[in-house]
């Protein structure tokens, strides 16, 4: 009985041991803020949720589930890919992306030309959040990304 109690010990302590460099493993650059490049926003990001300033409220209904989900794929070489949903409509769409100080602003081809899609500040970026505020004709939205692997 003494040996499978201290068998038991040992295997809890490898196994939490194991399950903190993993963690911190997954997450790049973890919960510290990081500059804005192209290297540190490689990677993919889900929206979880957005601010509603008129409403003063976080939306949170965002995922596969639910109406909206919206899935940004950066990639170092100044590409990117957004898988999206809203309101039961599929969409999808790629392009490239400049990143000037803290303004983040996609492009997508149409017609041979460069037409811009979006500009948006980011607010935050950590190895695992990433808050973009974007703005659109008169209104502001901002916007709270989860990295994904």
């Amino acid at each position: 009985m003494k040996r499978l109690i201290n068998l038991m010990l040992i295997l809890s302590a490898v196994a939490m041991w194991g399950c903190n460099d993993a963690e911190e493993s997954s997450v790049k650059g973890g919960n510290d803020p990081q500059e804005v490049t192209s290297e540190n926003l490689a990677g993919k990001w889900q929206a979880f949720k957005f601010y509603d300033s008129e409403s003063d409220s976080w939306i949170t209904d965002y995922g596969k589930e639910s109406q909206y989900f919206y899935q940004l794929t950066m990639k170092e070489a100044g590409t990117y890919e957004v898988d999206g949903k809203e309101h039961g409509i599929n969409y999808s769409y790629s392009g490239v992306y400049t990143i000037n100080k803290s303004v983040l602003t996609l492009y997508i081809s149409s017609s041979g030309e460069m037409e811009l899609i979006m500009e948006a500040r980011v607010e935050s970026l950590t190895g695992s959040e990433l808050v973009l505020r974007e703005s659109f004709e008169d209104e502001t939205h901002t916007l709270l990304y989860l990295r994904r692997k």
